[in-house]
């Protein structure tokens, strides 16, 4: 099945496109702005290959990786993700609603700024702005861009998922297994605030000790 993901052209988008592409994923990657998303690709593609990562997929229907407008990745995917930011992020999901329809729709958006647990989280957004015509999904929220774009799968780092649809959730998980991190089911899309939450605290023990990319891991259920 074809991953696209909206907004893929921030770092957050690169580094998922990569790992996907990796684990032999047709990715479709979307911008505002076509030209800008075909750049990106392109670029991904030749990254790809320097990593010998493109004769690991085998025969492939054209490129790894290819550049489309927002638009036409959410009518062509079949599964989305979204990477777009909070500033955008409603009035542009409220506009493909109509190519979002019936799709199972990953958030990995962050609303800004983090940490208030009185207030919708991003996937909680998405969920009312769409309302039944998608599965939404909350993921990769603790998850730094750094992160996603180091390419080491011996990354020990968890992703916490929120779903209120437990067959999206597991989906979800599957895919978050592909990339290298661990899928962890987290409960219902409203404790995506929690993870939300927890992204405001990981930017402040990063700026303590003068890093980039914390993470988290869950103990106890190791080889699950």
């Amino acid at each position: 099945m074809s991953l696209a993901i909206l907004g893929g052209t921030g770092k957050e988008g690169q580094g998922l496109a990569m790992r996907w592409a990796r684990a032999g994923r047709q990715i479709l990657l979307g911008s505002r702005e076509r030209e800008k998303a075909e750049r990106v690709a392109a670029e991904l593609n030749e990254n790809l290959t320097k990593l010998g990562a493109l004769n690991e997929l085998g025969e492939l229907n054209g490129p790894a990786v290819r550049g489309m407008s927002n638009r036409d990745v959410a009518q062509e995917g079949e599964i989305l993700i979204s990477t777009l930011p909070h500033a955008g992020h409603i009035e542009i999901l409220s506009s493909l609603k109509a190519e979002i329809a019936g799709k199972l729709l990953i958030t990995a958006t962050i609303a800004w700024p983090p940490g208030r647990l009185d207030v919708p989280s991003a996937g909680e957004e998405a969920r009312d702005a769409l309302g039944t015509s998608a599965r939404v999904v909350a993921a990769f929220q603790t998850v730094s861009a750094g992160t996603l774009q180091t390419m080491d799968s011996d990354h020990q780092e968890d992703v916490l998922i929120c779903s209120d649809d437990k067959e999206a959730a597991e989906t979800t998980r599957r895919l978050v297994d592909e990339t290298g991190l661990r899928g962890i089911l987290a409960g219902p899309l409203e404790r995506a605030r929690l993870m939300e939450a927890i992204t405001g605290f990981l930017l402040k023990i990063n700026r303590r000790y003068g890093v980039k990319s914390t993470g988290i891991r869950i103990t106890g259920i190791e080889g699950k």
